[in-house]
């Protein structure tokens, strides 16, 4: 007898970032492989319509569906994905009531970063089960009482900061217990490639983002956003072997763009990553990443970790990323390499020039013990129906 699974995601809101696409992608093909029938169930607010002029636009004829259409199609899930309306408006593949009918035949809905917001289709599924993305933001916002329709409706709550709920973290729960997971990685769509330039690292990054809830500016909190992190960086093309690229989304910040390229940073357009092929074929032709994290999860001590750097190791590729509490989950020092300081930034990123090769080896069988979505999927799933 199949098992059903409800994956709730928003690529159709993140029109032309390949990166977010393997978010979904990960957690929704990793159940796939375990033997899930899965459907995507993606909510799209009209406010993240675009037109061809890349500007808001409506539902109708906007660009998000045609986006999300081709990505679901590229990995056989265009038949088991629904795009939804803020109200329940069937947009794309199944109709609102077609996917009201599966959540009461569901085991369970699967919901990234709570895309699904909408209450009667939650409220249908047996089990309910939260997987957060972005560990402080979520805490606060839940500890601060405010309306939180991503948070609020689940019967278990996940998160990809490793330490939230335990001492090394000063962050609330919220009253709530966090199950800490690794975001899937699908190790053969992974695989370790020839062709990557060992003397260039990559990036990238949205400059100074607001996320799904909302910014902890509202709630009284004041964090460096990860655009502080890279300009107190700026110096470091001067002082490793290695190149350094970032492919970044100007939201704000264009003149403190331009002070990094001056500085000898690498500064790509979004349309390098701009597909699920093209992400990943920039990941592959670098030879490692080089990448600090919000303020937010370094001073909180979260352990947060990132998809991205899981797809890096996968590849083969090392990585240095700024420490947010990962000693004693995961391996450190060959291979996957954290920095506090910009001195520990610059030593990195020469040792891996010293022996590239053996820091290859080693991140890739980090991803293969830690990360392989079989292994984080089959226990994901043993604790969430528990």
């Amino acid at each position: 007898m199949s098992r059903l699974v409800l994956v709730g995601a928003t690529i159709s809101s993140n029109h032309r970032l390949g990166g977010v696409a393997w978010h979904f992608l990960s957690w929704a093909l990793g159940l796939r492989r375990l033997g899930f029938d899965v459907v995507l169930v993606d909510q799209l607010d009209r406010v993240r319509c675009v037109n061809p002029a890349g500007t808001p636009a409506g539902y109708e004829g906007c660009l998000n569906l045609g986006w999300c259409h081709s990505v679901t199609e590229q990995f056989s899930l265009s038949n088991h994905v629904a795009v939804l309306g803020a109200g329940g408006e069937s947009l794309l593949g199944l109709s609102y009531e077609e996917v009201l009918e599966l959540a009461g035949q569901a085991e369970m809905l699967v919901n990234i970063a709570g895309s699904v917001r909408l209450p009667a289709l939650k409220q249908r599924v047996a089990r309910r089960v939260m997987v957060d993305l972005d560990p402080g933001i979520t805490q606060l916002w839940l500890a601060a009482g405010r309306a939180a329709p991503r948070i609020e409706g689940h019967d278990v709550f996940f998160t990809l900061g490793q330490n939230v709920g335990k001492p090394a973290c000063t962050l609330p729960t919220g009253g709530v217990r966090w199950i800490p997971t690794w975001p899937p990685v699908l190790l053969d769509e992974w695989p370790v490639v020839d062709g990557g330039d060992r003397d260039l690292l990559t990036t990238v990054t949205s400059w100074r983002p607001r996320g799904p809830h909302g910014t902890v500016e509202e709630l009284g909190f004041a964090f460096p956003h990860k655009a502080d992190e890279l300009l107190e960086l700026a110096d470091l093309p001067q002082q490793i072997p290695q190149a350094i690229e970032m492919v970044v989304r100007p939201v704000v910040g264009e003149a403190e763009i331009m002070s990094l390229a001056r500085r000898g940073w690498i500064i790509s357009n979004p349309e390098v990553v701009a597909t699920p092929d093209a992400y990943r074929s920039f990941i592959q032709r670098s030879g490692g990443e080089l990448s600090p994290a919000r303020g937010m999860y370094t001073a909180t001590q979260s352990g947060w970790w990132s998809e991205r750097t899981g797809n890096y190791l996968a590849s083969g590729r090392p990585a240095i990323v700024q420490d947010t509490g990962l000693g004693g989950h995961l391996p450190l020092g060959t291979g996957l390499l954290t920095f506090s300081t910009r001195d520990e930034a610059v030593q990195a990123a020469r040792r891996i020039s010293e022996d590239y090769e053996q820091h290859s080896r080693a991140a890739r069988a980090i991803a293969e013990e830690y990360l392989d979505s079989d292994r984080v999927l089959s226990r994901f799933v043993e604790q969430a129906l528990q």
